[in-house]
C-alpha cells in the first residue's frame, strides 16, 4: 500500500462517524470541541501532501504541524502538574521510538513486522503503563511521535544533508499508533470496570451469606 492511503482512509471514515455524532464523547473527553475536532480533521485531509522545504528539510504541513498543534493545545488545557508528567512521559516515549526506529536501521533483522505495527505495539505498551487518561494517552502518543520524527529527521539530515518530517508515512504511523493506544486503553478500562464491578458482587454476596 502507498505511503498515506491507510491514514487517509482511516480519517475519512472517522470523520463520517463523527459528523454522525458518534464521537462527540470522545471529542469532550479529550477537551475539543465536536466541531472543532471534525474541522481538524477535515483539514489534515486536504493538506496532508502540502509540503514546505528549506534547507534540505521537507516539513509536511498537513501530516506534521496540524496534529503537533492540537496535541499542544490538549496539554496545554491540562493542569500543571498533569502537564508536567506528561510532557516528560512524551519525551521518554518519543526517545523510546527514535531509539528503535535507528536499531531497526542499524540491523533490519530486528523488524520481525512491517516498522508501523512496531512502533504502533509499542506505543500501545508505553502509553498502558504510563496513563489511563484518554487526553493523557492522546498527548503521550502524539507527542512522541512528533519527538522520536524530529530525532530521526535529525538523524538523516547528518548522514545525507537532507530530511522529511512529518511524511505520509509517518502520518500512516501515527493513525494507527493512536487507534490501536486509545482503543487498548478503552478496553483495558472497560475490563478493570467489569472485574471491579465482580469482584464487589463476589463480595457482597460472600458477606451476605456470612451474615
Amino acid at each position: 500500500m502507498n505511503a498515506g492511503y491507510f491514514s487517509f482512509c482511516c480519517l475519512l471514515l472517522i470523520w463520517i462517524v463523527g459528523w454522525m455524532g458518534m464521537l462527540d464523547g470522545l471529542s469532550w473527553r479529550i477537551g475539543i470541541r465536536p466541531r472543532f475536532f471534525l474541522f481538524l480533521l477535515l483539514a489534515v485531509l486536504l493538506t496532508g501532501n502540502i509540503e514546505v522545504q528549506a534547507y534540505g528539510i521537507g516539513l509536511y504541513i498537513g501530516s506534521f504541524l496540524l496534529p503537533l498543534g492540537l496535541f499542544a493545545y490538549v496539554w496545554a488545557r491540562e493542569e500543571k502538574d498533569a502537564r508536567r508528567y506528561v510532557l516528560t512521559a512524551a519525551l521518554l516515549a518519543g526517545v523510546t521510538l527514535f531509539l528503535l526506529r535507528y536499531m531497526l536501521r542499524l540491523d533490519p533483522v530486528l523488524q520481525i513486522v512491517e516498522e508501523n505495527y512496531l512502533l504502533a505495539s509499542v506505543a500501545l505498551l508505553l502509553t498502558l503503563m504510563m496513563s489511563r487518561d484518554a487526553a493523557h494517552g492522546l498527548v503521550i502518543v502524539g507527542l512522541a511521535f512528533c519527538i522520536a520524527d524530529i530525532l530521526f529527521a535529525g538523524y538523516t539530515y547528518q548522514l545525507n544533508g537532507q530530511s522529511i518530517i512529518g511524511s505520509l508515512s509517518f502520518r500512516d504511523g501515527l493513525v494507527l499508533a493512536l487507534i490501536v493506544s486509545l482503543s487498548g486503553q478503552r478496553m483495558i478500562a472497560i475490563c478493570i470496570d467489569i472485574g471491579t464491578g465482580m469482584a464487589r458482587r463476589l463480595f457482597g454476596l460472600r458477606k451476605g451469606r456470612e451474615q
